[in-house]
Formats: C-alpha cells, structure tokens, sequence
C-alpha cells in the first residue's frame, strides 16, 4: 500500500473542502444578511398578471417593470439597461426555469413591489426598490430552495440618454473585482454598474463596442446560505466620471438594509405627516394613500437640470422616454392642485422654483424640459420648450393657490419678479383687448392636433387659467403693495370674466363651447374642457349648470 499517495490524496480532498468552505464563507459575508421588510398598512396583494406595469421610483433612479419581472432600469437622465430578466437553473436539470413562468402573486407598497415565484424545489421573493435619494436601484432575492440553484440574470445593456440626447462609443466589460457589469462610453464620463455580491461569473463581451443581444451573469445560490442571506441584484449609474460610481455600487452592495428602510421611512412621513382622509369607505381611504404616493414619485432631482415635478412614468423599452418622465409646466401647475392640498408644500416650493430658473426673458414659462436638456442645446435648436401658452398663467394661478394655501410669503417675495414678468406675457399677447392671452399670438392650450385647433383663436381652458392669473395677480399685488399693477389686474379679470361668459356661452345649445375661431365664430365642438373654469368658480352658476347637465 503506497501510504504516501494516501496521505496526498487526504490532504488534498481537506484543502479542497477548505477552500470550498472558505469561498462559501466569503460569499455569505458579502450577501447581505435577511431582515424582515417592515409592515405596511396601505400594502396591497394579489395574483400576478405579467404584463401589467409597476414601477420602483427615487427622486434619481427608477426601475420600470412589469409583473413578469421583466424590467428596465434608470439613473437620470439615462436609461442604464431594458429587457432584463431571471432564469433558474435547478442542479440535476437539464433545462432553465424562466422566473416569469413561475410568478404568482405580486405584493405592492409605496417603497417597493414583491414578485413571488414558486416552483416545486423553490420560492423566490424578488423585491424591487430604488432607495430614494441614490443614484441607482436594488432588487432584494429572498431564496428558499432545497437544491442548489443557479440564476443567470440577462438584460440589454444601453446607456442612452432621454431623447433627444444621444452618446457614442459605448461599450461593456465584465469587472470580476466587482462581480458587475460595466456599462460605460469612450470618455468614461458616464457610467452604470450592473451586479450582485453573489455573481461568480459574466459572459464575454466584444472590446470597445456594446454586444448586439443580451448580456448574461450567474449567480450560485448555496441552499443554507440562503436561508439566512438575500442575494441582491445592485444597480449604480452616474455621470460624473467612473470612481462615484463604483464608491456608490459598493456602499448600496454594503448598506441594503439602511437603503430599505429609508425608503420606508419617506413614504411613513409622507402616509402620516400629510393629509389623510377617513370616509365611510375603506377603498376610497387607501387610494387617496396611494394617489398620493404615485405624485410624491414624479418629484426627480436631475443631476445637471435640478429638482422638480415630472409628468409621470411608464417604460421606455426600447424607446428613449419612460412615460411623460419630463418636466411639464403645465402638468406641473395642475398637479400642484393636489399636492398643496394634501399638504405638500415644499415638493411645490421646489417645482415652481425649477420652472422660474427656466422661465424666458418675455415671461413665458417653459411647457417641457427633456430631462437629456443638460446634454443638449434644448432650449436654443428645438421647438418644445415654449410650444404651450396655458403654462404662463396656469404657473401664476398655481404658486398663488400655493400661497394661499401655505401663507408662505417669502416665497411671493422670492418669485415676485418671474410672476410679473409671466404676467407681462400674458397683457403683450392680448391683442383684441378682451383679456385674455390668444392661442394664436402665444402657443398651444388645450388641445395640440386634430380639428380642435382649425382656424383656433383662444380655448376656454387657456381663457380661465388667464382669467385666473389676473385673480391672482390683483391679490398678491395688494400684499406686495404695488398698487398700480393690482389695479391693473382688477381691469384686466374684469374685462375675461365678461368674455368668458359671454364670448364662450351658446345661447342656442344652452352650454359653454370650446373655442373661439378667428374668423370671429364659435367653435362648439364637444369637449371636457369646460370644466376648467369650473373648476376655478369663474362661470355663471346657472349656465353652468346648464352645461353639465
């Protein structure tokens, strides 16, 4: 008996099983350890339907998904990767698991959404989350398995700025030291990380140039690993440079826990600290909550334009604008309607401070801002900055209702300049003198194609929000103590409130219509739009009533 090759070969099967201890040991301190997701009252659950959207939105990132798992991710204003998706692997199977197959329920909250698939040997809870003031995402894998598995995570790599910017030279590289995906361009100015601590492996990619399908990287799952540790999928971007943005990939990889539960906390502050309602109706109850987080998540602090209100969200795919994710003024003023009134003032404080910093020097304040507009020369080579007329008095009308709501008169005194001046846009597009700014000296109102603007010369959506505007002007005129500009505005309210129930009243249909012509007739055209001055109290009680009915 060769004792020698028996001792070697021992040796060697205990410096494998070390090593293979240690690996594993190395891998479960690198997973976050499992903690329980706090409890939220307002959380919804039910059986998942996969194609049905969901979003996990920060105020600088943001995943767009659907129930399937399928998922884009953004940092501001870049769309990082789309298409991304989870298959497992059983050991002793031959063939992948897709994770879409096997999702059943899906659980929502404010902070996060949880998409559970079940199968025979495993559960897997996939938590999507974008901590609320980072620059990237997470996606918690709370694994219950008896066999080992493995998750290849696949996805179209991007970084592509909203339309219409653009980038050149992109390119992506497995970094091992990371265990993630690089996603970057031939300066290295912009750049996104896509990995987990738990991926031991990404497939090649060609040099200096993006691969022309999906990217792939595996993660091992150890079953009494996972019992005790998620296995989290980190998403980081940037457009500073390279160095920030692996220095975030690392403290989201190393905080998962403190990034939870401060995006828990936001939107505790927000369910609490704001108005509430309590009616007799449990459901009316629970989507006012939710009604107010969807608004909370159109506020987006863009790194080169800065903090503000955008229009809403939906994927991109393999477009370039997730949803209306831009910065409308005239979404803005509207929205603001709801979010003072449940008491967010500051949120509005901030948009309406964003939207003077872009106001023009006329006056006229901005209808949309490509979140990309810090790429490009937006507001000097593309027509859509000041497409719109409603936004200029809609802006004033919205910051008084702020005010009026608030008391907050520093902010009066901050925006006094940009409101005159808007207001001033408002009299210098007035050439008929009845009042009211026209469709067809200043922009676009409520309606941007079809027969609505045929021969359009003012919409009764545009006649009250200037009508508005002139209300508001005279009343913070007389707290600003400038009389001459307060009387001025009482002529000039007068002088719309008599067109707008005059000129727009159709004593034959016995309703309000939508626009006047230039050829001097009335447009009577059915629309909505009546609604606005209605909203405002501006119309004639009786008519008004006439109208509705």
């Amino acid at each position: 008996m060769n004792h020698s090759r028996i001792i070697a070969t021992t040796l060697s099967s205990i410096l494998v099983l070390l090593i293979s201890a240690h690996a594993s040991a190395q891998n479960a301190q690198s997973l976050p350890e499992k903690f329980a997701l706090p409890q939220n009252p307002i959380e919804l659950g039910r059986y998942s339907r996969k194609d049905v959207y969901f979003d996990a939105v920060g105020r600088k990132a943001a995943i767009f998904a659907r129930e399937s798992g399928t998922f884009e991710s953004w940092v501001f204003p870049m769309k990082l990767f789309h298409n991304a998706a989870i298959s497992i692997s059983i050991e002793g199977q031959d063939s992948p698991i897709d994770f879409s197959s096997s999702v059943d329920k899906v659980i929502a909250r404010p902070e996060s959404t949880t998409l559970v698939a079940t199968n025979q040997l495993f559960t897997i809870k996939a938590t999507y989350f974008t901590p609320i003031n980072e620059q990237g995402s997470i996606i918690l894998l709370d694994i219950d398995t008896a066999r080992p598995l493995t998750l290849t995570i696949s996805f179209v790599p991007d970084l592509k700025p909203m339309w219409p910017g653009g980038l050149g030279g992109q390119s992506a590289g497995w970094r091992d030291d990371l265990k993630a995906f690089v996603i970057s361009e031939s300066r290295r100015k912009y750049n996104a990380f896509f990995g987990s601590p738990g991926a031991v492996r990404g497939v090649a990619t060609p040099a200096h140039q993006l691969a022309s399908g999906a990217l792939r990287f595996d993660i091992k799952v150890d079953p009494k690993t996972a019992r005790n540790h998620f296995y989290p999928l980190i998403i980081a971007g940037g457009i500073n440079g390279r160095q920030p943005v692996i220095d975030l990939y690392n403290r989201l990889a190393g905080t998962v826990q403190e990034q939870y539960q401060a995006t828990f906390n936001h939107y505790r502050s927000l369910r609490e600290k704001m108005m509430s309602i309590e009616t007799p109706e449990p459901a009316l109850n629970l989507a006012f909550e939710w009604a107010k987080a969807a608004m909370d998540k159109g506020m987006i602090d863009n790194p080169e334009l800065g903090y503000g209100l955008v229009a809403g969200w939906g994927p991109a795919e393999g477009g370039a604008r997730p949803g209306f994710g831009w910065f409308f003024g005239g979404d803005a003023a509207i929205n603001s309607y709801a979010m003072t009134g449940y008491g967010d003032f500051e949120s509005m404080r901030a948009a309406f401070r964003f939207l003077a910093k872009f106001q023009r020097a006329d006056g006229k304040i901005t209808h949309e801002i490509s979140q990309a507009a810090g790429m490009i020369k937006w507001f000097e080579e593309y027509p859509y900055a000041f497409y719109h007329a409603d936004t200029t008095p809609f802006y004033i009308a919205a910051v008084y209702n702020l005010y009026r709501q608030s008391g907050d008169i520093k902010l009066i005194e901050e925006l006094w300049p940009n409101l005159k001046n808007a207001y001033q846009f408002c009299i210098d597009n007035d050439s008929d003198g009845d009042g009211i700014l026209e469709n067809s000296k200043a922009g676009l109102g409520a309606s941007e194609l079809g027969s609505l603007l045929e021969d359009l010369h003012q919409d009764i959506y545009l006649a009250a929000t200037n009508l508005e505007a002139s209300f508001a002007i005279r009343e913070l005129a007389e707290i600003m103590k400038d009389t001459q500009l307060r009387d001025l505005a009482e002529q000039k309210y007068q002088r719309a409130f008599a067109s707008l129930n005059e000129l727009y009243w159709n004593q034959t249909e016995g309703r309000y219509i939508y626009a006047l012509t230039k050829s001097g007739k009335q447009n009577t055209e059915v629309t909505a739009w009546a609604a606005v001055p209605m909203m405002f109290g501006q119309l004639d009680a009786r008519r008004a009533s006439l109208t509705r009915s």
